[in-house]
């Protein structure tokens, strides 16, 4: 079997384990001015306005018997690859046609008005009979590099692979490159190994936390950690991985706006392009949750429709960096009333987020409602409204508060364990 290709099948899976499926594209296609069709990337991830472009490479080498020039081989495989990420960034640069296919068989152009972020991701794929050796498992000369106003990660894929066991949304692998990037520039040892690094940030995320306000001045990780992670927390792994890899509102939420698509295009009458971009930004505007942020919002939600056996309505707000998620459950039978209600709650929520000091940085609320325990079926209605458009539908005066939201603060996957005991 091909190498490279066996690589860029397990760069899949991971992807698709770590961001999710709806969010992971292989091998999209850049349609040429001239009609030219090229690949555009290995693997592209697109999630609200984030954008990560990854290049596999592949090297038909042990790492135990690389030479100065083997290893060379390695060197030029990752600058080949760092050129081929140039590739996605004069596409954007140019707003080209990217053909993009979902691995459920839905097909759209890449909305680069979209676009915001962009990330880079090298991951080299050669044979390491010593992986399991902490002491000696191969690792890049480098974590990250700055390259054309972007920042590249690079992973050996087997260490990218194992990511699939710590992290399963798009929210942690953001947080988690952005601490990666701000360890490595602190760590001393040349060459730290990945997995060590990534138990740390793991397991001692207080002291890492420490270390960014500037109470130590270097860090030292000694090989090994990884395995010493997965032994000492061992119990706390599993009953973690219970919670966090259990379906949740959150994946039937998307699911249900995948599957919708074709309605909207057929009995709405909506263009194919326009569904699938409100598709992607819908689905993005979950996908950027952290998994934690995502248990916490299912967990209200479904105590929320629970409630509505007693109450007529019961709604919630869950404010998430620019922007902010609106829920409504409603036993309201009329699905126009129902839309009529949420527009209004909206414009309620608009008030409660202008405010808060807290919640300056919010630009758009997504505003969602569905049924009560009790009308029959289960649909879901969604509105969009910046700030501005959304402070216009009532009037000061006619604002009263309506919403409470405590400070969440940091909620990491420890926390749950005693949540949902």
């Amino acid at each position: 079997m091909n190498h490279g290709y066996l690589s860029e099948d397990v760069l899949e899976k991971a992807c698709c384990g770590i961001f999710g499926e709806d969010f992971v594209f292989r091998s999209p296609i850049l349609i040429k001015e001239n009609g030219e069709q090229i690949e555009l990337t290995d693997i592209l991830v697109f999630v609200y306005d984030t954008l990560i472009t990854i290049q596999s490479k592949s090297i038909d080498l042990e790492a135990t018997d690389l030479s100065s020039i083997e290893y060379d081989r390695v060197i030029r495989k990752y600058d080949k690859a760092k050129n081929q990420i140039n590739r996605t960034l004069y596409a954007e640069d140019r707003k080209s046609k990217v053909k993009l296919t979902t691995r459920f068989g839905v097909e759209a152009y890449l909305p680069w008005h979209f676009v915001k972020n962009k990330i880079g991701i090298i991951t080299i794929n050669l044979k390491d009979e010593q992986f399991n050796d902490p002491e000696f498992r191969f690792q890049l000369p480098k974590k990250f590099e700055c390259h054309k106003g972007i920042v590249i990660h690079s992973f050996i894929l087997s260490d990218f692979y194992l990511l699939l066991n710590e992290f399963n949304s798009a929210g942690d692998i953001f947080k988690y490159l952005e601490d990666r990037q701000f360890a490595s520039e602190k760590i001393i040892q040349e060459n730290t190994n990945d997995l060590d690094l990534l138990a740390f940030l793991k397991s001692k995320y207080q002291l890492f936390e420490e270390f960014k306000t500037g109470k130590y001045d270097i860090l030292i990780i000694e090989p090994g950690l990884w395995e010493e992670y997965q032994q000492v927390h061992r119990d706390k792994i599993i009953r973690r991985n219970e919670i966090k890899y259990k379906p949740i509102i959150v994946d039937i939420i998307i699911r249900e706006f995948r599957t919708s698509i074709e309605y909207t295009i057929t009995h709405l009458k909506i263009e194919k392009q326009e569904s699938v971009e409100k598709y992607f930004e819908i689905i993005g505007v979950f996908g950027h949750l952290t998994r934690m942020e995502c248990i916490l919002l299912s967990d209200i939600i479904k105590k929320k429709i629970k409630s509505t056996e007693k109450y007529f309505d019961r709604y919630l707000i869950f404010p998430h960096s620019e922007y902010a998620i609106l829920f409504l459950v409603s036993n309201e039978k009329d699905r126009k009333n129902r839309q009529k209600d949420l527009l209004i709650l909206t414009g309620f929520a608009a008030h409660y987020l202008r405010q808060n000091i807290r919640f300056s940085n919010i630009k758009n609320i997504y505003s969602f409602a569905t049924e009560g325990v009790k009308v029959p079926g289960r649909s879901i209605d969604v509105i969009k409204k910046s700030i501005n458009e959304a402070l216009c539908i009532i009037s000061e005066n006619e604002y009263v508060n309506l919403f409470e939201t405590k400070n969440k603060g940091h909620i990491d996957e420890w926390d749950l364990t005693e949540l949902f005991k």
